[in-house]
């Protein structure tokens, strides 16, 4: 099941799912809330009310949200400042801030979403506890409400008949699923503005006014999940601000599943202000934190510019005289422009295609190329690498901190050109370039156990560095022969290892080695130029080298390496070659195995993209031509690896065929004559899932990006076309819509999130069943399968009850016989629970391992009330110790025991008046013959004597193991009874002598 969402969304699912994005036009409100807080008692009003109808509360950075069984009341509010006599007179005498705080005001306004008719029985369940708490300190509670759980995820169960509705706190914002079950019926999921100004539909869009803030909702797209059958689903008005929905078919009960999938969620002009002047060579990468970075070299000296202020890098000037200059820009999760800079110094700076920036604990970095003897420097210090301008055109590499935008080290880079950049998932860095016999001289650096190649091989060769998190080189070697060799890209994968592409010209032009195993090698160069690829170990030994190539070129600046969750090896390119190697991976995958219309030329002549893919040890899976017919320039310009093995290529194209899925985004190329720009989905299996031109003409697409945390792919590039589909999704995005420049930008951002539904585990068992008092077990789910961002959650009492572990599998220690829940929860539903119930045996008390132990105690009375009378297992002996400070005795059980159970047997025929004997005292246990350390407490203190002939006992719960068991009284006074009685349900190992 996949799902595709915004900001916020109402998302129906399971049986039928239909996706509704509600945008607040005039602020970015859900974002970034804590989660819901279950109502302990915390809710009160102005005049100190409790609200226990209110199950929980959802805060926002400007809202705060209260659910209850029928309705979220929204309560929205914003800051203005209004001038007032006593701020004016403040402002008068100088007191500016006095004055500001006067004229503050807050305007709020409450919006109620009512379930219409909605079950009042509705079950609530928590589920997806956060891993932190939160705390209450109010008027009506001063001791305050505290360790309060925040939970990701709340379910009202039959809301409707047959409907859940599922709230989830995401990274994006909040969103809620209603999942309609089969016999729901559509006509009674109804719901209610109430207190919005007027609702109206537009263009498939739910409008809500509002006071103080509008809203935009819509219906992405609706499909079956069992043929991808597209589902027109729409909204439909009643009276009272009331809506609904309908299907086009007129049906109302459901029957089946319903999906949502790929759509465009912002479209947008980026251009200079004031001048014509073209952009080149563009690049694009997202953070975790899913920041979007747009970089691109350029002639223009207007680009948009945006100051955050602080220690942020800012330098609006195009500097050089004439010639490139570097400009890059952040969009934030929201899409708002929140930094946009140029780069350079006085020469001219630019880098190689999308090769030049990465990303990686908060940090950014650019590399590339640049002739500016006053390039900006930083030396952060701490002995990273860090030069001065070497004397000629050399690489650059400057570091960023994502959030402040502070320039943290910026450095001359000793290399040539076509610089591409690295970043490993531990925060290394490589950098690999394109460098002549006669250019810069890089920094060799040996290291041991690598790859090392002290001097150039001649012609020009690649040389590749590399940096450890503080940017401290620890490697830089030459790669090459005496023939022609330069870069196509770099990637590291999850493993550290560095996968490096090239191009070489001759036999002598790349250094080859054949692993073995099954992995693809080809060690004849075979004309014109061809591609390589190559593999280094995490210590950088050289541990596959291969060349890829037919007798026409391979390889164009458009060339990408990347590597997958898998870890398998993507690598796309350009070829003139008719006859390179083509192997087909079976199935459903798209596969073009000839292309005979190439004549194995040069550039200029007729070319077509080509795919490879390698698992990690370099066996070849699959390898295609891709292009359409006998088109001359199908160049693959990107590629993007997305979740569960899906994939993305960006094609240029006249007329490879568009894969469609009814409510996607869908453009045909308007003028079929002439090259376009195609997005291409591929499922796991490579085969089409949906293929669509970007926009309708006169647009030149370079770049992909990819946010993998919050499905979106990103297509950034030029266009001079007036008419592109754009699109303003709100919340503080950057919107132009307005093409006024003869080459503008266009940045596309569509929804390509994947929601995979959970499967139901089969069964829960236990590691040890039945189980001891005390003792524990391990629990472990079987069966079933986790889904999109989900996790096994057990619980006891029922299902979704009380919560009691995550994972596969967690260790209980059950007091008595309890029954475990789990389930999987995750960000596409929730599944139906197992259940094991664990019987535990209470302990049998059978073996009293005090008896006719060793004994020692600090008096006794006579010699008829010795110690050893406490443990001779007779209840006609008594131990009786003379009047003293605390008296007690005490016994070695000879081994550790865990003890479950201690009995004192009183005195059958002690008067009443002696109570005080009988009272006050204690039992212990350590395996310290001292009891100076180690002392545990295995029942509270007996207060009130034990009847003539009674027996106190305790029922220890901790389990660790005691060898020594003490009586002490705690008050002066002398002690007496007749039996000490220990029992246990485990040995634990013998102390050292």
């Amino acid at each position: 099941m996949h799902m595709k969402y915004l900001k916020t969304i109402l998302a129906f699912a399971c049986a039928t799912l239909i996706s509704c994005n509600i945008v607040l036009a005039d602020l970015d409100l859900l974002q970034g809330g804590t989660g819901f807080i279950e109502n302990k008692g915390q809710v009160v009003d102005v005049k100190g009310n409790l609200h226990p109808e209110v199950l929980c509360t959802y805060d926002e950075p400007n809202a705060r949200l209260f659910l209850t069984k029928d309705k979220i009341i929204y309560l929205f509010y914003q800051y203005e400042t209004e001038e007032t006599e006593a701020s004016r007179e403040k402002m008068r005498s100088g007191d500016i801030e006095a004055a500001r705080m006067l004229s503050l005001r807050i305007r709020e306004q409450r919006i109620d979403f009512e379930f219409v008719n909605a079950n009042s029985n509705a079950k609530a369940v928590f589920a997806n506890p956060a891993d932190f708490k939160v705390n209450y300190y109010k008027a009506h509670c001063p001791k305050g409400i505290r360790d309060i759980t925040p939970y990701r995820e709340f379910t009202l169960e039959n809301l409707f008949p047959n409907v859940d509705v599922v709230f989830k706190a995401t990274k994006g914002g909040l969103k809620y699923d209603l999942i309609l079950k089969p016999g729901a019926k559509l006509s009674d999921v109804r719901f209610r503005y109430n207190g919005s100004d007027n609702l109206s539909i537009s263009e498939g869009h739910l409008l809500v006014s509002n006071k103080l803030i509008s809203m935009d909702e819509m219906i992405p797209s609706s499909y079956l999940a069992s043929d991808n059958s597209p589902v027109n689903v729409s909204y439909e008005l009643y009276n009272n601000n009331i809506f609904g929905f309908s299907q086009a078919s007129g049906e109302d009960i459901i029957t089946e599943t319903l999906i949502i999938d790929p759509y465009l969620q912002w479209s947008t002009y980026f251009e200079p202000t004031t001048t014509s002047a073209s952009s080149i060579r563009s690049n694009t990468t997202v953070d975790a934190n899913g920041n979007f970075f747009y970089q691109v070299n350029t002639y223009a000296a207007n680009m948009p510019l945006a100051n955050p202020g602080g220690l942020v890098y800012y330098d609006p000037s195009y500097n050089p005289s004439s010639g490139l200059d570097m400009y890059f820009a952040k969009f934030d999760v929201n899409r708002t422009l929140v930094w946009a800079t140029y780069l350079g110094g006085t020469g001219n700076q630019s880098n190689y295609y999308d090769h030049g920036m990465g990303t990686y604990g908060g940090f950014l970095y650019i590399v590339g190329n640049t002739n500016s003897t006053d390039f900006p420097l930083v030396n952060q210090g701490g002995s990273a690498y860090y030069k001065t301008y070497p004397g000629s055109t050399c690489g650059f590499l400057c570091k960023f901190n994502i959030s402040t935008g502070q320039m943290i080290h910026s450095t001359y880079l000793k290399s040539y050109d076509y610089h591409s950049i690295a970043v490993s998932n531990t925060g290394l860095i490589a950098v690999g370039s394109f460098n002549y016999t006669w250019s810069v001289t890089p920094d060799v650096m040996a290291r041991a156990g690598a790859y090392n190649q002290a001097t150039h091989g001649g012609d020009s060769d690649v040389f590749l560095y590399l940096f450890n998190s503080s940017l401290q080189q620890t490697w830089g070697t030459y790669f090459g022969g005496a023939g022609y060799c330069d870069m196509m890209g770099i990637t590291f994968d999850s493993n550290q290892n560095i996968f490096l592409f090239t191009r070489g010209g001759s036999q002598t032009s790349v250094p080859l080695v054949n692993p073995g195993g099954g992995a693809y090698y080809d060690g004849t160069f075979a004309d014109k130029y061809d591609l390589a690829i190559s593999k280094f170990s995490s210590a950088g030994a050289l541990v596959w080298s291969t060349y890829y190539g037919g007798t026409g070129l391979e390889g164009l600046s458009y060339s990408n390496i990347r590597v997958n969750a898998n870890n398998d090896v993507i690598a796309t390119s350009t070829t003139f070659s008719n006859n390179i190697y083509t192997y087909n991976q079976g199935g459903s995958a798209y596969f073009l195995g000839t292309a005979a219309h190439l004549t194995n030329g040069w550039g200029g002549d007729p070319c077509q993209g080509f795919y490879l893919r390698f698992n990690n040890s370099g066996v070849l899976q699959h390898a295609t031509y891709v292009g359409y017919g006998t088109e001359t320039s199908n160049y693959i310009h990107d590629q993007a690896q997305g979740n569960s093995s899906r994939q993305y290529l960006l094609l240029q194209t006249m007329g490879f065929p568009q894969t469609t899925i009814s409510g996607h985004y869908s453009q045909a190329n308007n003028t079929p004559a002439s090259y376009n720009y195609m997005a291409i989905e591929f499922e796991s299996d490579f085969s089409i899932r949906w293929a669509s031109y970007l926009q309708g003409q006169n647009s030149y697409f370079e770049r992909f990006g990819i946010d993998n945390t919050n499905g979106r792919l990103y297509a950034a590039g030029t266009t001079s076309y007036g008419s592109c589909n754009v699109l303003n999704p709100g919340g503080g995005a950057y919107y132009d819509g307005t093409k006024t420049q003869t080459n503008a930008h266009n940045i596309m951002q569509f929804d390509i999130s994947i929601c995979v539904p959970s499967t139901a585990p089969t069964s829960a068992s236990a590691s040890t069943n039945p189980v001891c008092q005390g003792n524990s077990t391990t629990l472990t789910v079987n069966g079933g399968s986790l889904g999109t961002g989900a996790s096994w959650m057990w619980y006891t009492g029922s299902c979704g009850g009380t919560y009691a572990g995550t994972g596969s599998s967690i260790t209980v220690t059950p007091a008595s016989t309890t029954t475990y829940y789990v389930r999987a929860e995750g960000t596409c539903g929730t599944t139906a629970c197992v259940s094991v119930t664990v019987t535990v045996n209470n302990a049998t008390f059978s073996e009293n391992v005090a008896l006719g132990k060793p004994v020692t105690a600090t008096s006794e009375y006579s010699a008829e009330n010795k110690a050893s009378n406490a443990v001779d297992g007779n209840t006609s002996t008594i131990w009786g110790s003379k009047w003293e400070q605390q008296p007690y005795i005490q016994v070695d059980l000879g081994l550790p025991y865990r003890i479950n159970r201690v009995e004192v047997v009183g005195r059958p025929d002690l008067e009443n008046d002696w109570e005080q004997n009988r009272t006050y005292f204690r039992v212990s246990a350590s395996n310290d013959r001292t009891f100076r350390s180690g002392v545990v407490y295995l029942g509270g203190m007996c207060e009130y004597p034990i009847d003539a002939g009674g027996t106190w006992v305790a029922n220890p719960t901790d389990t660790g193991t005691y060898q020594y068991i003490r009586y002490d009284k705690t008050r002066d006074s002398d002690a007496v009874f007749s039996e000490l009685k220990v029992y246990h349900n485990g040995v634990g190992t013998p102390l050292p002598p």
